[in-house]
């Protein structure tokens, strides 16, 4: 499988299970509060992703479409969309997070990681790879985990994923 070029400033490694193993400090960014929670829930986002258990997971997606800001309506996506959507994807491996960083205007959490997919992705490419996070009345919920390609290598410094 694909070893996977990763940005950040800590390196991470990923359980057999495919939950995210936190190094000390990778949670510091968010409140004392909620770091147990949001922690628990991210490795649970990852497992039942790497599982295939498009249902259960679909309880922890952020199902919520926001306005552009243009005159469209939020949205939803439905518990049908979404298993049908994912059912179709490229399926996670796994996800390392490597940094936590809250965007203000957004009121969302952006985990940036490294993660690795069933299909290879090009190997000429390096790639970042990030999760969205919001806390809810009902608990936090993640987007998809998505994949910046890039041609050149970021001129931070690289890491490598080992197995």
């Amino acid at each position: 499988m694909l070893r996977a070029i990763i940005l950040a400033t800590l390196v991470l490694t990923a359980g057999q299970s495919g939950s995210a193993v936190a190094t000390q400090g990778l949670y510091d960014t968010l409140p004392q509060a909620d770091r147990d929670q949001f922690r628990t829930s991210l490795e649970k986002r990852v497992s039942l992703e790497v599982e295939g258990k498009w249902s259960d997971l679909y309880e922890l997606f952020d199902s919520v479409i926001p306005s552009s800001g243009y005159g469209e309506k939020e949205s939803r996506i439905t518990r049908e969309q979404f298993i049908n959507e994912m059912s179709r994807s490229d399926r996670l491996v796994r996800f390392s997070p490597s940094r936590i960083t809250y965007i203000p205007p957004m009121d969302y959490w952006h985990i940036t990681g490294c993660a690795e997919f069933s299909k290879p992705i090009n190997k000429d490419h390096f790639f970042v790879s990030g999760v969205n996070a919001r806390r809810t009345t009902e608990g936090w919920r993640f987007s998809h985990v998505a994949i910046e390609l890039y041609e050149d290598p970021p001129s931070m410094r690289s890491y490598e994923i080992s197995h």
